[in-house]
């Protein structure tokens, strides 16, 4: 009885052990069965787009981890095998917003003993029986297989495993190094050569910025999407608040006007006003602290303006996911505004100027004073408020235009129309004003103006333009009027054919604007046009200038006058139409050229 006993007892011990064995093992198996697998996102632009992609993938049933890369635009993800399929994985990224596809990558396999057609196929089956491999093809006479495979699911061992099993040898080739240094490390070592600083310090302090900047806007993006925004929408209110904080206005202009945008916003997603202002200007100003940080940090390396402002921006725009940006401004000495992009940020101040600023007049005492200084009393007189408040000239161009009744004339770049209803008073009745101007603001405010006025019977007409290209007709008018306009134009010739095209024969142009009386430092004047602020943006020299009215036909120049600028009055005007609206030019090269800049007036006939 009692080996009856120990008998039974035995067999429960061992088949505990046994069952506990087992169990064990399948517990050990099941955590190891996972699969990893590597999927392209498309429409990723930020950090919260990454975010929100890492989330969508983890609540997918089965799925143990997932790495999301913004910048390789990749999303690693790991996951039970068996219970998860690709198709569940896209589809959780569709939900979220996005694109996704399986990201492959190549590899290039040395095969030894391929050395006949019927050897191709066999080497060519043997790959695609490996899984996650999606394409190959094979050369005899290079001896090589090329393999298309699934992003991080396959290894160089499991291929070279394949064709052994073929009957043939496979192998990687080693890569010669590569003699092209990436850009970053090759700017990192330029400034390092020019200015005596070591290689990895500039890079550390760059890549410091970098990720101040990626907190800044994963911040400020955090804080967008948790009061209900669009990806789209918070991008834009975010790096508008950025690019504002590195001096970047018309970037941020470009994608986001704080004026006109958070009141959108706030219709839209029901936001307080207040909060939204309130938090864009927190967000700017924590990147210009940044920035202004790098900027010191760069200075006290002996850096110029130029590489200061390229090596900290650089780093900005890199954080906030603009690499392209980054790579551009960091490679270009001074970054460089197309013709277009000047005409639209040209429009934007000027329309912006205009809104603010048509009731109170300009806040800068110093303009005040020099457009009063340009109009008698009774010319004042003859003008509305809303005229006087917006002018912005250098000069009087109707006081030396000897215009007479019945003439027409065209005003390029009318304002608010100061010019134009001076210019009705001299023609009369029987005349004709046409004012042009690129802000359509302006061109409100210039209609408003003449009713303020009481010309309303006289033949004024305003249209909104660029005047380098008018839809005005040939030969038709007697005289052209500009007021401290060509200067903001970037092709000049242009603007100055289509006055010549415009006018009759024996027709005049009566001009007054901003030109260097002599030649400036070319560095000195591309980092004017960089900001493109008031009357140095677009300022050449003036033998240049006028150079350029010869060209486009003019004869009979004559220089009515020329006046200097004061120091007051340039600083004034460098930043015109005011400083909330265009970033002011480093002051050390304002001083450069103070005593050089000058306000022209001068005539010429069309022949």
């Amino acid at each position: 009885m009692r080996t009856f006993r120990v008998f039974v007892v035995s067999l429960i011990v061992l088949f505990a052990v046994s069952w506990i064995t087992i169990s064990g093992n399948n517990a050990i198996g099941e955590e190891k069965e996972s699969e990893k697998i590597t999927l392209k996102v498309e429409g990723m632009k930020v950090s919260c787009c990454a975010e929100k992609v890492q989330s969508a993938l983890q609540k997918v049933p089965g799925v143990k981890t997932a790495e999301v890369s913004l910048e390789r635009k990749e999303a690693v993800v790991e996951f039970e095998k068996g219970k998860v399929t690709l198709a569940q994985l896209i589809e959780a990224v569709k939900e979220a917003g996005y694109q996704a596809s399986v990201a492959l990558e190549k590899t290039v396999l040395k095969i030894e003993g391929m050395v006949t057609p019927c050897c191709v196929p066999r080497v060519q089956e043997a790959l695609l029986k490996v899984n996650g491999v999606t394409k190959t093809s094979a050369c005899i006479k290079r001896g090589i297989a090329e393999v298309e495979m699934e992003a991080g699911r396959v290894t160089i061992e499991q291929l070279i495993k394949a064709v052994e099993k073929a009957g043939f040898k496979a192998f990687v080739e080693e890569k010669k190094e590569s003699k092209s240094v990436p850009q970053l490390e090759s700017k990192f070592k330029e400034l390092g050569m020019i200015y005596n600083i070591v290689e990895k310090e500039l890079g550390e302090e760059w890549n410091s910025v970098k990720e101040a900047a990626k907190k800044i806007y994963g911040a400020c993006c955090k804080w967008s999407l948790s009061r209900g925004m669009d990806i789209k929408d918070a991008e834009a209110y975010c790096k508008s608040a950025m690019f504002s904080g590195i001096n970047e206005k018309f970037l941020a202009e470009k994608i986001f006007c704080p004026k006109v945008g958070i009141s959108k916003l706030n219709e839209k997603y029901k936001i307080p006003e207040k909060d939204l202002s309130k938090h864009w200007d927190f967000v700017k100003k924590e990147t210009k602290k940044s920035y202004e940080v790098c900027c010191k940090w760069a200075q006290s390396r002996n850096m110029k303006v130029e590489d200061v402002e390229s090596y900290c921006k650089s780093a900005i725009l890199s954080g906030m996911g603009e690499t392209a940006l980054a790579e551009k401004i960091l490679k270009e000495e001074v970054r460089k505004f197309t013709d277009d992009e000047i005409k639209e940020l040209t429009k934007n101040r000027y329309g912006r100027f205009a809104d603010k600023y048509a009731e109170v007049g300009n806040p800068c005492p110093i303009r005040k004073k020099q457009v009063g200084s340009l109009y008698n009393q009774e010319e004042i007189s003859l003008v509305s408020k809303t005229a006087l408040n917006l002018a912005l000239g250098c000069g009087n161009p109707v006081r030396f235009a000897n215009l007479k009744p019945g003439e027409v004339v065209v005003d390029f770049g009318c304002g608010a129309g100061i010019d134009v209803i001076l210019a009705a008073h001299k023609v009369g009745p029987s005349g004709k004003v046409i004012g042009v101007d690129i802000a359509p603001q302006m061109i409100e405010k210039a209609k408003q103006a003449v009713v303020e006025t009481g010309l309303k019977d006289r033949r004024i007409e305003f249209y909104v333009g660029n005047i380098e290209k008018l839809q005005l007709t040939d030969s038709f008018a007697d005289v052209v009027l500009s007021n401290c306009v060509i200067v903001l134009v970037p092709n000049k010739y242009s603007a100055y054919k289509e006055a010549f095209r415009i006018l009759k024969t024996d027709g005049r142009i009566a001009i007054s604007d901003i030109v260097f009386s002599e030649k400036i430092c070319p560095k000195r004047k591309a980092r004017f046009e960089s900001v493109w602020s008031g009357v140095v943006g677009g300022a050449v020299n003036e033998k240049d200038y006028l150079e350029i009215v010869k060209r486009a036909g003019f004869e009979k120049i004559e220089i009515i006058k020329r006046h200097f600028l004061t120091p007051e009055e340039l600083i004034a005007m460098s930043t015109c139409p005011g400083t909330e609206l265009a970033p002011a030019p480093d002051e050390k090269d304002i001083e450069a050229v103070q005593g050089k800049v000058v306000s022209i007036k001068f005539t010429a006939i069309k022949p």
